[in-house]
């Protein structure tokens, strides 16, 4: 219930809205509610619902059953703290705990109906804890060139030239035992030097 509290503060002290004593009638006297008794509760009332089934179904959208019931309870609990706590006028009349049942069901009711057929239709409630982290491992190495993707026949380093250890041709692989070495190292064709000039 904190985190409700601290979202109607949030939303109720710019507009000047102070939090009163806790007030919730439910049980008071007068009508159940009194939603047909003008317009104005009328009009009231049909705005609750559509907040009610609108900000569940928004969770949907972004986070998937998760964000279904994590924005549904957050609705529910965030309108038990404002009839709680913002409602209530400084003198309620006989006719106020009607006023707080009606904001009651038809801000909740809605909600906790959707939440109900998700239940009934999968079966299981969601997970709602957060998921932990995955573990990333990089590895950055001198002269290895990772893919970006993982090929079908397995993941290749290529090795550039340059970046292997002295003695190994420069980057390139040595010979394999019994090749002939001039295939597997070519002379070099810069003027003049090497053995293969002094030979001729």
């Amino acid at each position: 219930m904190l985190a409700p509290l601290l979202l109607s503060l949030a939303v109720a002290l710019p507009v000047g809205l102070q939090p009163t004593a806790p007030n919730l009638p439910v049980f008071g006297g007068g009508k159940f509610v009194n939603i047909f008794e003008s317009d104005a509760a009328l009009t009231n009332a049909s705005a609750h619902i559509g907040w009610s089934l609108a900000v569940p179904l928004a969770g949907k959208l972004v986070g998937g059953r998760k964000g279904l019931w994590t924005a549904g309870l957050s609705w529910i609990a965030l309108s038990l703290t404002q009839e709680t706590f913002f409602h209530a006028p400084p003198n309620p009349g006989p006719a106020y705990p009607s006023e707080v049942r009606a904001d009651l069901l038809t801000r909740i009711l809605p909600c906790a109906a959707l939440l109900a057929w998700d239940l009934f239709s999968s079966g299981t409630p969601p997970e709602l804890t957060p998921e932990p982290p995955r573990p990333r491992l990089l590895l950055l190495m001198p002269g290895i060139d990772l893919p970006r993707t993982m090929p079908a026949g397995g993941l290749s380093l290529a090795v550039e030239d340059g970046g292997a250890s002295p003695g190994h041709g420069g980057g390139r692989a040595p010979p394999a035992p019994g090749a002939d070495a001039s295939v597997a190292e070519p002379q070099s064709t810069l003027g003049g030097t090497g053995s293969g000039a002094s030979g001729e």
